[in-house]
C-alpha cells in the first residue's frame, strides 16, 4: 500500500481506543540501547492517557500489546529511518518509518494522530519509474525507504526491429542529476515502437490503476519522448532519464529520480499555499471556525504550521471550541483534530513552515463553500 493510501486509511479509522506513538530513532548501537527505552516510556504515557479517557485496564493492555512485543524485536531497531510511528488499536497494527526524526509523542483517542506524518506527504511520497529498453519494460515502485519492481507482463520480444541501446549514464549536476544517452533509431521501426509503447502504457495504467503518483521514464531519448506523447498517465512527468536502463537496478533508478520526485511533492505544497493566500474571501484563519468547517466537510485545503500541540476541546454539537495553554485530562491536539477531519472528508492537508502563513494563526483553511 502506498504511503498516501496508508494515510487515507489511518485518517478514516475510528474506534473506542486508538493509540498513536511517535519516537525518534538513533543510528547504530546507541539506537539498540536507547530506542526501546524511549518506546517503553511512550507506551506508559499512552496508557496514562487511556486511563484518563476512562478505558478498562484490560482493554488498554490488548491495544498496547503489539507495541510491547516490539520492545524485544531487534529488527525493529535496525530497520533504517530516523523516526518510527506506531498506530495501535486496529488489526493489523501499522508502523511507519520516517526519514526525519519525530518529536516523542503519545496519545490515546478514538482516532489516530496524523499531524507528524504530514512532512512525509510533502517529501517522502510514492513515485514510479518506467524503465524501457530493447530487452525489457520494468516498472519500479519507489518510496523514501525502498524500491520494488512490479511485473508488467509485456513481452517485448513480440515487437521486432527495436534498435540497440546505449547504456544509461548518470552525471552529477547540482542538486539534481543529468542523464545522457545515445541511440541509433535508424534501424527501429516506428510502427513497432509505437505498438510496443502502447502495450507498455496499457500495462502501466493497469498495474497502477491510474494512480496519480509521479511517473518518470528511463529510456533512450526518442523512445521516452514518444512515450510521453502517447501516454495519458495522470502522473507522467517531463523529467527523463536518457539512455538504456538495461543493467540498472531498481535502487539506482529510485536514487536517480528521488530529487525530481521530492520537487514534485513540494511543488504541491507551494501551490496549496498560493491558493489559500490568493483567495481571502474563502480562506479562514480562526481555530474554532476551521474546526467547525472541517467537521462539516467544508474544508478543501488545510495548512498547518509545524508547532507544538494546541491543546483544548472541540464540541461538534454545540459547535464550540476551548483552547488551553497546557494540556488538561481528555484534551485533544486541536491542530491534529483539524488534520484528521479534513483528511477523512477528502481534503488536502500540508504542514508548512511558521512563516508561510500571515499573522499568528496556527493554521489556515480554504473552504469549499
Amino acid at each position: 500500500m502506498s504511503f498516501h493510501a496508508t494515510l487515507d486509511a489511518l485518517s478514516r479509522a475510528r474506534g473506542p481506543l486508538l493509540v498513536s506513538i511517535y519516537l525518534p530513532l538513533h543510528v547504530g548501537e546507541a539506537g539498540r540501547r536507547e530506542d526501546p527505552l524511549r518506546l517503553r516510556a511512550l507506551l506508559d504515557e499512552a496508557r496514562d492517557h487511556a486511563l484518563e479517557e476512562g478505558h478498562d485496564v484490560r482493554a488498554i493492555a490488548r491495544v498496547l500489546a503489539p507495541g510491547e512485543r516490539l520492545l524485544k524485536e531487534d529488527s525493529v531497531w535496525q530497520g533504517g529511518g530516523r523516526g518510527l510511528a506506531l498506530f495501535l488499536g486496529v488489526e493489523p497494527f501499522r508502523m511507519h518509518r520516517g526519514q526525519d526524526p519525530y518529536e516523542p509523542f503519545a496519545i490515546a483517542k478514538t482516532r489516530f494522530a496524523l499531524r507528524p506524518l504530514l512532512r512525509s506527504c510533502d517529501g517522502e511520497g510514492r513515485w514510479f519509474v518506467l524503465a524501457f529498453s530493447r530487452n525489457a519494460a520494468r516498472l519500479v515502485d519507489c518510496q523514501a525507504d525502498h524500491a520494488r519492481e512490479i511485473p508488467l507482463g509485456v513481452d517485448l520480444a513480440a515487437f521486432g526491429g527495436l534498435a540497440e541501446r546505449a547504456p544509461l549514464s548518470v552525471h552529477s549536476g547540482g542538486q539534481a542529476s543529468r542523464y545522457h544517452g545515445q541511440a541509433d533509431d535508424a534501424n527501429a521501426s516506428k510502427a513497432e515502437l509505437i505498438r510496443a509503447l502502447r502495450a507498455v502504457d496499457e500495462a502501466v495504467s493497469r498495474v497502477t490503476a491510474q494512480d496519480d503518483a509521479p511517473l518518470f521514464v528511463a529510456a533512450v531519448g526518442f523512445e521516452a519522448r514518444a512515450y510521453r506523447e502517447l501516454s495519458r498517465h495522470p502522473g507522467l512527468q517531463e523529467a527523463i532519464l536518457e539512455g538504456s536502463p538495461d543493467g540498472v537496478d531498481a535502487r539506482r533508478l529510485r536514487d536517480a529520480t528521488e530529487a525530481f520526485a521530492v520537487e514534485v511533492f513540494r511543488a504541491k505544497q507551494r501551490d496549496a499555499i498560493r491558493r489559500v493566500l490568493a483567495q481571502p474571501r474563502r480562506a479562514n484563519y480562526e481555530t474554532g471556525a476551521i474546526l467547525a468547517a472541517a467537521h462539516a466537510g467544508r474544508v478543501a485545503t488545510l495548512l498547518v504550521r509545524e508547532e507544538p500541540p494546541l491543546w483544548g476541546r472541540f464540541d461538534p454539537v454545540a459547535v464550540s471550541t476551548v483552547v488551553r495553554s497546557h494540556r488538561a485530562p481528555a484534551d485533544d491536539d486541536l491542530l491534529d483534530l483539524a488534520v484528521a477531519l479534513v483528511l477523512s472528508t477528502g481534503g488536502e492537508v500540508h504542514a508548512v513552515d511558521s512563516d508561510a502563513l500571515p499573522g499568528n494563526s496556527p493554521m489556515a483553511a480554504l473552504l469549499r463553500f
